[in-house]
């Protein structure tokens, strides 16, 4: 599948002027040169970690939003201009968007080529966000830290996921009622 709204909003802004802070981090982007611009973006939110990155993953998350919306603003021009009457004599309004686009479809089907990438650009977001179906936080009593331990990408597996948790209550539940018990009696007989 050719993301051409995508590319092309990528390709415009890479293009805008140097001093322009979205074309600089499309040029970072840019730079990891896998041949797709998803796994270019992939690759600057990996990379965006590194305490010596000059972005940081925030800035990685908000350049996807604002492809989404040029994707938006090239999608009504270019329905636009399919719906436009012909004002020029019998030349076509849409050719040059076509060509820059690198696919031409119907009016109709703007918007579900418009949906294909948004969808795209979601799934990308969720990849980087590490967006789970099920990702529960608990508190580690060995670390002391707070971890995501039943990780799920399903609707079946959560269920799997949260039985276990549950029975993990379950079972903890006496246990942590006994220590309350004895930090209260050990608390009264030290007064």
């Amino acid at each position: 599948m050719t993301y051409s709204f995508t590319n092309t909003s990528f390709n415009r802004i890479y293009n805008q002027s140097a001093a322009s802070y979205d074309a600089k981090k499309a040029r970072y982007i840019h730079n990891f040169n896998n041949g797709d611009v998803g796994e270019d973006i992939l690759d600057a939110f990996g990379d965006s970690y590194d305490p010596n990155s000059i972005y940081k993953p925030i800035e990685i998350l908000s350049f996807v939003q604002k492809l989404q919306d040029k994707n938006c603003w090239l999608a009504r021009g270019l329905y636009k201009k399919l719906t436009s009457p012909d004002w020029d004599n019998g030349v076509d309004q849409t050719e040059r968007l076509r060509e820059e686009f690198g696919f031409s479809c119907d009016e109709e089907h703007v918007g579900d080529q418009l949906d294909t990438e948004f969808n795209y650009l979601f799934t990308l977001t969720s990849i980087m966000m590490n967006f789970h179906y099920f990702n529960p936080s608990q508190f580690d009593e060995n670390s002391k830290q707070w971890v995501n331990a039943n990780k799920a990408d399903s609707w079946s597996d959560a269920q799997v996921e949260m039985e276990a948790i549950v029975e993990h209550l379950n079972v903890m539940k006496p246990m942590r009622l006994r220590e309350r018990l004895k930090d209260a009696l050990a608390q009264t007989n030290a007064s």
